[in-house]
């Protein structure tokens, strides 16, 4: 008895939502609207750190030489490159050298910049990273 209810408990093809190894079958429209869940969930995301990211951009606009947003090539799934867009947070051509790792005390980084990297405040969402990568 304590069998057949444990095993009614488990992945059984007689119950609906199992595939009959245990797993959850996927669901069918969610391959059509995860990308526009994502532009939705982006848009939202950018309408409301609008301000944080204006608020930012003037900081470091007035406090630095330079453009105050940084555009950078990554890979993304299956190695596809996508550019990003952050607030700066070091000197300008702080990588004229060439690119290397920030480092706790980096001196490249500026006043402003160490704030905005401690609080994330240079990573809010911004537009073309969430779903660029697909």
């Amino acid at each position: 008895m304590i069998a057949e209810r444990d095993r009614s408990m488990c992945g059984d093809a007689r119950h609906p939502g199992t595939d009959g190894t245990g797993e959850a079958e996927p669901l069918k429209g969610y391959p059509r609207w995860k990308p526009t869940g994502d532009y939705l969930a982006a848009l939202v995301l950018f309408v409301l750190t609008m301000p944080l990211l204006i608020l930012s951009m003037i900081v470091v606009k007035l406090t630095s030489r330079g453009p105050c947003i940084y555009s950078q090539v990554r890979l993304g799934r299956g190695g596809r490159p996508f550019r990003i867009y952050k607030v700066r947070t070091m000197f300008q051509d702080s990588e004229s050298a060439g690119p290397r790792w920030s480092c706790a005390g980096d001196p490249r980084v500026t006043p402003v910049g160490r704030f905005l990297r401690r609080s994330h405040l240079d990573e809010l969402p911004s537009s073309g990273t969430s779903s660029a990568a697909r």
